[in-house]
This record gives C-alpha cells, structure tokens and sequence, in this order.
C-alpha cells in the first residue's frame, strides 16, 4: 500500500487507535495496527482482543491499493515530532517506509494476514440512541466497576440490557451498585432480553471519551462474538 496523509490527521487516528493497541503480551502483531488502503479511504484497525475498534483515517490520498501492519509506537513517534504538514507511507509484508520534507524512515513490517480480522457494523437490528444520553448513562455508571479483575466475583465492566425503548447500564463492585436507564429507539425488534453481555470498563471509557457531540446518533448492537477467548460488543456512531 502507499498513501500520502495529513500528518495530524492520522497522528489523531493513532492515538484514538491506542487504547486498543495491545500492550501486554498478547501476541506480538497486536502491538502494531492494521491499516486497509482502497477506495478512496484508509480503515485503521486495532485490538488487544479484549477491544477492537476501526476507523478512518480523514485527509488521505491513495495511490495503490492494500494492506499493510503499521508500527505503532514508532509510527506514533515519528508523527509527533515531524514539522511537516505531509506524510507518505509505502508497506507491504516486510517493511514500512515513511518519507516527507527532509525525512525519511524505515521500518519493519509483518504479514497483515496474520492480524485477527474485526467485526463490521453491518446489522438491521439495534438500537439508537443520542451520544449525549449514552455518554451520561456512562458517567453515571462506569465508575462502580471493579478494578481488580483477580476475583472471579467482581464485575470489571458494565452490564448492558436494550430492550423496547429503553436501554439500562448496571456496575457493581460487590459494595457499589450504579443503574441508569435512558430512552433508545429499537430498530429491527433488536434486545437483550434473555442474554448477559457484560462490556469491558476499557471500551467504555473508550465510548465516553469520543462522544463529543450530544445531538450526535449512535447505533447500538450486542452480540457474542468469540475471537480466541474474548467477548466483544460493536458500536457504531454515523460519521466515524
């Protein structure tokens, strides 16, 4: 692949993308992102196999189609130090070469193949909702979680439960219980009813630090989806 970027722009991408760049040793691709070239657009993808997330890189221009893995700490790196307004990226399985004004940067790459692939929100049944409300159902919530993920009784996320026109966010740390329930709009005869999905305090915390724009809408889908051993839930919001 070879795309020509906005250094803000992606430097933006990647620090979004973080929080879901794996920083244990999970396995050692995931320390890096995945980036998918075509059509015009530029998907980035992200997981530490608890949390996955895609998304866009704005302001980019492509010249040949592909995928490449990109590394991440030193791509970051190089980003926020460089003084020009341009970027070019040209990868492919083995290396990844970053060049600009008075720059240039080799690095090593890998087989994108190797990279566990990320659901896409293509479903007819969810719910929806403004951001401003999810974001303060979150606030509300978020914060009872427990903490220490060594006892096989405390819950480290939040208890999500859509159903009708109503969506309810349950924490609880065994000494703390948060509830907040608020108005979503069913599309498809989407629910919960009958299931527990519990979502991960990191993607929550994720959800509330990008839900800037209240008026914005949100539509939501829980479903299990076992990648190695992880449950994992899809949100989109429109525009992103």
């Amino acid at each position: 692949m070879k795309a020509v970027c906005r250094r803000d722009s992606l430097l933006a991408a990647l620090q979004l993308a973080s929080v879901a760049v794996a920083s244990r040793d999970v396995k050692p691709i995931l320390r890096n992102i995945k980036a998918i070239a075509g059509d015009e657009r530029c998907t980035l993808m992200a997981t530490d196999l608890e949390l996955g997330i895609r998304l866009e890189v704005l302001g980019i221009t492509i010249t040949e189609s592909g995928e490449a893995i990109l590394p991440f700490t030193r791509l970051h790196d190089i980003l926020r130090v460089a003084q020009t307004e341009e970027i070019t990226i040209e990868a492919d399985n083995d290396s990844c070469r970053v060049t600009g004004p008075g720059m240039e940067y080799q690095m090593p790459s890998e087989d994108p193949a190797h990279f566990p692939d990320l659901p896409t929100f293509t479903d007819e049944r969810y719910h929806e909702m403004t951001a401003g409300t999810l974001r303060d159902m979150i606030r509300r919530t978020a914060f009872a979680a427990a903490s220490d993920e060594g006892s096989k009784y405390m819950m480290t996320g939040v208890l999500w439960e859509l159903e009708g026109d109503k969506a309810r966010l349950v924490a609880t740390d065994g000494k703390r219980l948060a509830v907040c329930q608020g108005m979503a709009t069913p599309h498809g005869d989407h629910t919960t009813a009958g299931q527990t999905l519990v979502v991960p305090s990191k993607a929550m915390t994720l959800l509330e630090r990008n839900l800037d724009d209240d008026q914005a809408t949100i539509q939501i889908t829980l479903r299990r989806i076992f990648l190695l051993n992880g449950l994992k839930s899809v949100f989109r919001e429109d525009g992103l």
